[in-house]
């Protein structure tokens, strides 16, 4: 599948499940909180200053629910719902909302912007403090990409949605590229492939529900550690020496199991000329 196809099936797909998206079976709350702990872990937030962009940022649940976030659809099929526990779950941006000044939320589907912004919108937030666009960041969406370089992002997250990429360095470099010079951090959270020798070791080695899964894009494989550090890599804006890569939690199913990782690299300091 060529990869402009496979970016329209990824916006039909997500368009076409918008509006059930928060009904669906949902990860489990500890994943979810493993994650979000693990992010503020990694870096520094300062709620008067931090700027946040969430790139492939899905959509909100309803107000009321205290479980972490919504993601992406694809790693809904990997694991089944802690029994008891409510199916909603917030979304990425708004647990980490707080521990910012502005959140923008970035997603190829426009109906899943759509859900984003209305929620947002119905929680009383103001769209000055966080908003969603729809865009995929590429050469045709020149006029919103300059925009998101105004902001000067201070941190960009890319939760569970890395594998629904073709290329990972194409997406890595445009995201690099928004990163504020010299302070900027780029950080990638998604399924460890089972036999990744990376510290998490899962029991299902053969398993398709953890290498990969199916939906409107056709199949989609995980990422290990080597397509991550050649992805980071090939984004000219990145230290490399500074790249890390760790296995930060565990999930579960009936019949198998599979560890989620977290790599980070922050921006290069800008060369200046004598």
């Amino acid at each position: 599948m060529s990869g402009s196809t496979r970016v329209l099936a990824n916006q039909k797909h997500f368009d076409d499940v918008a509006p059930r998206y928060d009904s669906m079976n949902a990860l489990r709350e500890r994943v979810m909180h493993d994650i979000v702990d693990a992010i503020l872990d990694e870096y520094d937030f300062d709620e008067d200053a931090t700027v946040l962009l969430d790139f492939a940022c899905g959509c909100v649940c309803s107000a009321e629910m205290h479980a972490p976030f919504g993601p992406p659809l694809s790693v809904i099929w990997c694991i089944e719902p802690v029994k008891g526990s409510p199916s909603l779950f917030r979304f990425i941006s708004q647990q980490l909302a707080e521990h910012c000044k502005e959140v923008v939320g970035v997603d190829g589907s426009a109906n899943m912007v759509a859900q984003y912004n209305l929620k947002v919108a119905n929680q009383g937030i103001p769209p000055t403090e966080m908003y969603a666009i729809c865009s995929t960041l590429s050469d045709d969406d020149h006029d919103k990409v300059e925009k998101l370089l105004d902001k000067q992002v201070d941190i960009i997250v890319c939760v569970l949605g890395y594998h629904h990429f073709e290329a990972i360095g194409d997406v890595t470099r445009r995201l690099a590229k928004l990163l504020k010079p010299s302070s900027g951090v780029i950080i990638v959270v998604d399924h460890l492939r089972s036999q990744e020798p990376s510290g998490a070791t899962t029991t299902s080695g053969n398993d398709p529900n953890v290498l990969g899964h199916n939906h409107g894009s056709g199949t989609v494989a995980h990422p290990g550690e080597s397509e991550i550090r050649a992805a980071f890599a090939s984004a000219p804006g990145l230290k490399m020496d500074e790249f890390t890569f760790r296995p930060i939690t565990t999930f579960k199913k009936a019949s198998s199991a599979g560890s989620v990782f977290l790599a980070k690299a922050p921006n290069k300091a800008v060369e200046t000329t004598q």
